[in-house]
């Protein structure tokens, strides 16, 4: 049986390994996919933001969104 940790980490690498494959460096599509992801809460300017500041990586983005948002 898995612990939590190891699921969290299956699905951190599940992620990973989606977010590897989008190929592009659009940075309009970029932004809307990390505001769809977050449920649009956060504004396009939110999300260009968190974009750079993690070199355009979705999933770079979104962790250090979550780690924020967990006071972590």
């Amino acid at each position: 049986m898995e612990t939590a940790l190891e699921m969290d980490n299956d699905i951190d690498s599940l992620l990973l390994r989606q977010f590897s494959s989008m190929a592009t460096q659009d940075r309009d599509v970029l932004i809307a996919e990390f505001r769809r992801l977050l449920g649009n809460q956060l504004t396009e300017i939110a999300c260009s933001f968190f974009l750079e500041m993690n070199n355009w990586s979705v999933y770079f983005a979104l962790l250090k969104y979550s780690l924020g948002k967990n006071g972590n």
